[in-house]
């Protein structure tokens, strides 16, 4: 579903390319999410979100921008969370994450965030997702030892039949 348009106004979701490079250093996600490594999977993510040039050049000082509040606020962000923000933050857009510090940070500096739970549910929507591929989503999200803080809230808002 990656780089596929979707939506009225043509939204199409995106990965950076630290993402990969964090992914490869960290045994602990590889322990949680060992499908990320399946070739359905893998391939999908063969074309991260790539900056024009111009905001390519800003993308450092948008990074500083991001490492600054995050550090005025004490809250602790990876370098990929913080990459990802400067990315959205340049190319004015949403950011997808389920990180309440990132999430925090995005609010200060104006970038709407949304959630997995409510991506799904916009996914659902649209078209773009079937019902019971959601519910399997959700599922899985609930095996997670890191379930997301607003898991249960987001999932009753979005998803009320699923049993939150």
């Amino acid at each position: 579903m990656l780089d596929t348009p979707f939506g009225a106004d043509g939204h199409r979701l995106h990965i950076i390319a630290e993402f990969e490079t964090e992914y490869g250093k960290q045994e602990r996600l590889h322990a949680i999410h060992p499908w990320v490594n399946d070739a359905q999977y893998s391939a999908n993510r063969t074309s991260p979100v790539v900056l024009p040039h111009e905001l390519l050049q800003r993308h450092t000082g948008a990074v500083r921008v991001v490492d600054e509040c995050a550090w005025e606020q004490d809250i602790a962000l990876s370098r990929v969370d913080i990459s990802a923000l400067a990315t959205a933050l340049l190319l004015e857009c949403w950011l997808a994450t389920d990180d309440t510090g990132l999430r925090d940070v995005a609010l200060i500096l104006g970038v709407e965030t949304v959630g997995s739970v409510e991506l799904l549910r916009f996914l659902v929507d649209e078209g773009r997702l079937a019902d019971d591929d959601a519910v399997d989503v959700l599922e899985y999200l609930t095996s997670l030892p890191d379930l997301p803080a607003s898991f249960q809230y987001d999932c009753g808002r979005h998803f009320p039949g699923f049993g939150c």
